[in-house]
């Protein structure tokens, strides 16, 4: 709609325009006609006369339709003149020669007001080409005031954010620092921003800092893969060391490159981090002695079984007696593992079963008759695992020697403990003696041994699997928390 509108508009311009040309024309031919039917002339010098005011409509063509129209109608009409001048004053050719140079008035006078008309349009044109610069100038420059002043009011606020910034800032260009902010200066000991501005960075870098702060700029400027925090040590103004956290990146200051490095001050964390460590320190030295103490009561406690045994005649009592001195041991075993580890939280499992199944041999005098085989993945295994898994692995080993090896008998005995392809934790305690009776279960039995064995696997939430077809084997699977 607003397109029609449009072309609506400019066709009525258009006709408009046409229409005023055409009137124009209308009225410098109507002045040459009513010039000739008025002072139609009787004598040349009448005719000359007359002629002159032929100068009003050439001049209007000229005004009117510019040089070329003023030129054009000018012609014409000294041509019309000097037809009538021949016609009605009896001119001859010589006379009309004679006032040929006055006639020459009429183009002149419609160029000439061509010309002035054209130079009224082009002033009138530079006028307003200058007053439309002056109007776009007054806009560029209120546009470019408003630009300015939004500038500084930005430019205000990042600096004050910049100074109140909790964190130092500064930049650095030629290993000087050429901007600080108020948390730098003040970190650093200064009285005031310009005091620390123009004095070469390396000035308030400690010395052992000083060589790998440098290159840690340098990897950074050429945009190598590097850690962007770099902890170093800086010093202050009164010689204080503090620790401090740089982290640097490259920029553009002043149209030259810089280095924009944002420093934290970290002396604090790392005092609690030193206070940390001495009070872990302390607790391992602590746990350390508390597992020694467990491991060193738990030896009294199967000495003094080792000792209480030694004073019964009944061989049931004195196998009772033994049996709960391993049990006994088995677990101070852990503690002392436990004691000795660097991780007090975990046990090396297999370290363990090489010690305990060894003891155990020993302790049975079976170590000329039965071969032990021992096979440990690099599994470790936490207090509250090693222990049950521990006494788990006691009773087996202590039944399989008590009872898959009578008279005499000579075997094997084998023991694996390794990590399921799903991460459970697989123990195989098999052995090729004699076997276990078809009627023995474990949650039913009347022996301590088995019920403790059973109590333990589901302690551990684990499951067990008995096959007593050649000797007994013993699976137990649990996973590993």
């Amino acid at each position: 709609m607003n397109q029609m509108i449009g072309v609506l508009d400019n066709q009525a311009r258009l006709a408009r325009v046409d229409s005023s040309v055409w009137s124009r024309w209308v009225i410098v031919i109507g002045a040459l006609s009513i010039h000739t039917l008025l002072f139609i002339p009787s004598t040349v010098t009448f005719g000359v006369v007359s002629g002159v005011f032929l100068i009003v409509p050439a001049a209007l063509a000229g005004w009117w339709f510019g040089i070329k129209g003023g030129f054009v109608a000018g012609v014409a009409g000294t041509f019309l003149h000097c037809l009538l001048l021949i016609v009605g004053a009896n001119a001859v050719p010589s006379d009309i020669l004679h006032i040929i140079p006055v006639f020459a008035l009429l183009p002149t006078s419609g160029v000439l007001a061509g010309m002035y008309k054209v130079e009224r349009v082009r002033v009138r044109g530079l006028e307003q080409a200058r007053a439309i610069e002056n109007e776009k100038f007054q806009q560029a420059q209120e546009s470019w005031k408003s630009t300015e002043e939004e500038l500084r009011e930005l430019e205000r606020e990042y600096s004050a954010m910049v100074m109140q910034a909790r964190d130092g800032i500064l930049i650095l260009q030629d290993d000087t620092i050429v901007f600080a902010n108020r948390s730098l200066s003040e970190l650093a000991g200064y009285a005031s921003t310009e005091d620390i501005r123009r004095i070469p960075y390396l000035d308030v870098i400690a010395e052992e800092s000083r060589v790998p702060f440098r290159q840690y700029i340098e990897a950074r400027m050429r945009g190598e893969q590097v850690t962007p925090c770099f902890e170093a040590k800086l010093r202050t103004k009164s010689g204080e060391v503090l620790d401090v956290e740089i982290t640097i990146t490259s920029t553009q200051y002043y149209m030259r490159s810089a280095s924009l490095g944002v420093v934290r001050d970290i002396t604090e964390k790392k005092r609690d981090e030193q206070r940390l460590r001495d009070s872990l320190r302390e607790k391992e030295v602590m746990l350390k002695e508390i597992h020694h103490r467990v491991k060193n009561n738990l030896q009294v406690i199967s000495s003094l079984l080792s000792l209480q045994s030694d004073t019964i005649e009944d061989p049931v009592d004195q196998e009772l007696f033994k049996e709960s001195e391993n049990r006994v041991r088995s677990m101070a075993v852990i503690h002392e593992k436990l004691y000795q580890s660097k991780d007090l939280a975990l046990i090396d499992f297999g370290d363990y079963l090489l010690n305990i199944t060894s003891w155990l041999f020993r302790s049975y005098h079976m170590t000329e008759r039965v071969t032990c085989t021992v096979v440990a993945q690099d599994v470790s295994l936490g207090i509250d695992a090693a222990i049950p898994c521990g006494l788990i692995i006691n009773e087996l080993v202590s039944n399989a020697l008590k009872y898959a090896f009578p008279d005499g008998r000579e075997g094997k005995l084998s023991v694996v403990f390794a990590r399921g392809d799903e991460g459970q934790l697989r123990l195989t305690v098999s052995d090729d003696g004699i076997g276990m009776a078809s009627d023995i279960s474990m949650e039913n039995s009347k022996t301590l041994g088995l019920r403790l064995i059973s109590i333990l696997i589901r302690q551990l939430g684990g499951t067990v699997q008995l096959d007593g077809s050649n000797g007994t084997t013993f699976r137990i699977e649990f996973a590993n928390h």
